[in-house]
């Protein structure tokens, strides 16, 4: 056939390839564009500059077709006068060199997003140079292209007669013989970054598609080398079948590029797709018809599990075989009847379950590392640590895109503005229990304060908006006002209360019974309300900044905005009046010389009293860990470790002492005001010290007499558990204070602590005054005490 001659939709092929393929370039680009600057913020990189300056090519060469179809490709080059085929000459030479800088710019493209995932020195060696090639190879090919006839105009001028030209064939043969040996390098540069990240399989499966548009834009290039022979002659359908291979290979590349950015978009919007744990969910709200009860006792506890994984049958079975006496025979009763809830729901069950010697492996589901409840961490970990550390060890900042403290609106907000609300399904999923309930059944407290802080996070950036860091700075008295006799979903709730315009604000946070919807909460439905203060720091120099005040609009508002105001004032008198500040008043100090002559007078050889065994020293108390810490417990600031990580270990380790003090099981009954001194960074050792500072009933009453018990035969003591923490590098240099955190628990047994030395005798003012001040405030605010002191008497509240 003589392919000199146009066939009738030549032209509407060809634009219709070069359509559909750019436009699904154009969409997979901005979605990248859209995931990185509004999902996972942060920012453009060199390799999304790099994309966009690619697609602007094929664009280029999509006009291009569009004109050459409509003069061209359906006439054919017999039928066209010498202007109409210098014009279509002039069409073509355009396109070949947008061509060679579309494949070239997505190819550079490709190696810069390589070049931010890899960590291995010899790999990103390989890419800088397979970068630099290609870009030698790009400017020879555009050049060459231009200077392959001259003068220049022998490209569309067929006219000419004292023109040179190299061979059409072997230049396109060289070069285009290199663009396929590079696509096969890139493709075998890919490899490495497969390897060490060990996928969860859905995202493995999605990285075939990547592969297979490689394996597609491979084949383009290699069917454009064995093409060349016949496309080289000047045919029409040649032409139309050349462009079609150039538009697949060209976009093919910026589509392949493009969606190595988009995990995050699937993970917010199609997150089935990705999180085997949101189909699971899925199935068991549509399932789940009933909540287990356990029996009215309140199911709160410290000391569970660490990290969510699927229980197997003979776990749940070992639950109920396991116990030797009455008490935990019916708390693992409890927690079987929760866990044969799960057990029924058929979806949830995975086949390598129904067989028992099969291993269930299970890859922990993005930003769900640090244990904090998935509809908390959206925004608080913008950036891979593998980004993060990157730019901490190139000498660039780690803040996020949103970040760069210019003019930031500093108008008052109301308190309904920050206000912000998260229900934890822990009553429709029970595999949320591998989180928040432990061996016993009990719910971890530990793990709600991780939640709350986090909660606290998103309320503060609600409030100040971006361009500035906040930080953690204390955490108020939290009491637990009505405990919970069932596993049921919880509501997280929380809003700024109180703000004056300075660094500081406080955030006030409530835990609730999850009511249904339409229906109004109850007084009795709140089982804690906890005030953070966190302050705010310009994001370069890390000093404190001003941030909008808080106004309110109703009375109940005004009420509120009082109370956080007197916090404030009582927080700065309070500071005055520390032991750090002054000495123990009069009281105080008759009290400590009373309990060191009673340890004289226990020491005395002349003197029959003995120190009794119910009475333990301070010393013995202690009880201490050191941990290092790790990326995934890491702030939205990447380089510091998360508030509320460190406010759960410190509360399970005062759990531990105040166990390993009494032994007995303790019951949580407070948590007086914590402080966050200094932050702990990412990958340096945190030394925890928690010891027993103050006991009630105490050691001696004001007068000096030896206290006791009001019920001998259920004695019930009052144990304050003081946690102070400190930091210092893997190399341990100086050690710098990061906090001190105060836990109060009650212990079935009449036992008390003893001071010895004046450090422990402060610590025991210290604890005095804190205990003695919870009992005010929590008479202040107390509803319903009579039934509570009941509950406390009887052991019914188990929360720990």
């Amino acid at each position: 056939m003589d392919t000199s001659i146009g066939q009738p939709g030549n032209g509407g092929a060809a634009i219709a390839s070069a359509v559909v393929t750019t436009t699904i370039a154009f969409a997979s680009v901005a979605l990248r564009v859209y995931t990185k600057v509004n999902i996972s913020r942060e920012g453009l990189g060199g390799d999304d500059y790099l994309l966009l300056v690619a697609l602007l090519f094929p664009f280029g060469m999509m006009g291009l077709t569009i004109k050459a179809a409509e003069d061209a490709f359906d006439k054919g080059l017999i039928y066209m006068s010498i202007v109409e085929l210098e014009a279509y000459l002039k069409l073509m030479f355009a396109s070949e060199l947008m061509y060679t800088a579309g494949i070239v710019f997505s190819k550079l493209a490709l190696l810069m997003a390589f070049l931010r995932l890899s960590t291995r020195r010899w790999h990103r060696a390989t890419l800088w140079t397979v970068f630099a090639f290609t870009t030698q190879y790009g400017l020879a090919y555009e050049l060459l292209t231009v200077l392959r006839c001259l003068p220049v105009e022998n490209h569309w001028d067929p006219t000419l007669t004292n023109s040179a030209c190299l061979s059409t064939l072997t230049v396109s043969l060289l070069f285009t013989g290199i663009n396929l040996g590079l696509d096969i390098v890139i493709v075998i540069l890919s490899i490495p970054l497969t390897w060490a990240p060990r996928l969860p399989p859905r995202e493995e499966m999605l990285l075939c598609p990547t592969y297979i548009l490689g394996a597609l834009v491979l084949t383009a290039a290699g069917y454009q080398v064995s093409g060349l022979f016949e496309w080289t002659s000047f045919g029409m359908s040649s032409a139309v079948v050349k462009s079609h291979w150039s538009f697949l290979e060209v976009n093919g590349a910026i589509i392949c590029t493009a969606v190595l950015a988009l995990k995050p978009f699937f993970m917010r919007y199609l997150p089935a797709v990705l999180d085997p744990e949101y189909t699971r969910q899925k199935n068991l709200e549509r399932k789940a018809d009933e909540v287990p009860e356990l029996n009215s006792t309140n199911v709160y506890e410290a000391g569970g599990m660490e990290h969510p994984h699927e229980l197997p049958a003979e776990h749940e079975h070992s639950i109920e075989t396991t116990t030797s006496n009455d008490t935990m025979a019916s708390k693992s009763k409890a927690l079987q009847s929760f866990l044969t809830r799960a057990r029924r729901v058929p979806s949830a069950t995975p086949a390598c379950q129904q067989n028992l010697r099969a291993r269930c492996i299970h890859a922990t589901p993005s930003r769900r590392t640090d244990g904090v409840f998935r509809g908390l961490t959206d925004g608080r970990l913008p950036t891979p640590w593998i980004e993060a550390f990157r730019k901490q060890q190139e000498g660039q900042s780690t803040r996020s895109s949103e970040g760069k403290p210019q003019e930031r609106d500093m108008s008052p907000k109301k308190m309904s503005d920050s206000y912000h609300r998260v229900v934890l399904p822990l009553g429709q999923d029970p595999w949320l229990s591998d989180t928040y309930i432990n061996s016993s059944g009990h719910i971890r407290l530990g793990t709600i304060f991780m939640d709350l802080d986090a909660l606290s996070g998103i309320i503060v950036y609600k409030h100040t908006g971006p361009g500035v860091t906040t930080v953690t700075a204390a955490l108020d008295r939290i009491t637990i006002a009505h405990p919970l006799t069932e596993i049921c979903d919880l509501e997280y709730s929380g809003q700024v209360t109180y703000a004056s315009g300075r660094s500081s604000v406080e955030i006030t946070c409530k835990v609730a019974r999850a009511r249904p919807e339409g229906e109004p909460s109850r007084p009795e439905d709140v089982l804690l309300t906890c005030t953070f203060t966190m302050v705010a720091l310009d994001s370069e120099t890390k000093k404190p900044v001003n941030i909008p005040a808080l106004v309110y609009t109703t009375p109940e508002e005004e009420q509120i905005y009082k109370t956080g105001e007197a916090k404030s004032l009582a927080k700065k008198n309070a500071r005055k009046t520390s032991l750090l500040a002054t000495e123990p008043n009069d009281p105080e100090s008759a009290l400590i010389h009373k309990i060191w002559l009673k340890q004289v007078q226990y020491h005395d050889p002349n003197d029959s009293l003995r120190q009794p065994a119910n009475v333990v020293n301070m010393a013995k108390t202690q009880l201490s860990t050191a941990a290092i810490m790790q990326p995934q417990y890491r702030n939205r600031h990447q380089t510091m470790i998360f508030g509320g990580f460190h406010l759960k270990q410190t509360f399970e380790l005062a759990f531990c002492c105040a166990a390993n003090f009494a032994h007995a099981r303790p019951t949580f009954i407070s948590a007086d005001p914590c402080t966050f001194r200094n932050p702990v960074p990412v990958g340096s050792v945190l030394y925890l010290t928690a010891r027993v500072a103050y006991t009630d009933p105490p050691l001696l009453e004001e007068d000096g007499s030896e206290s006791r018990q009001q019920d001998s035969e259920n004695p019930m003591t009052r144990v304050h558990v003081r946690v102070d923490s400190k930091v210092r590098d893997v190399e341990h240099g100086n050690a710098r204070p990061t906090g001190q955190f105060n836990y109060t628990f009650s212990v079935p047994r009449d036992i008390k602590v003893m001071p010895h030395t004046y450090q422990e005798m402060m610590m025991y003012v210290d604890a005095r005054r804190r205990v003695r001040l919870g009992d005010i405030q929590h008479r202040q605010e107390k509803t319903d005490s009579d039934k509570e002191r009941a509950q406390l008497a009887d052991g019914a509240n188990l929360t720990e």
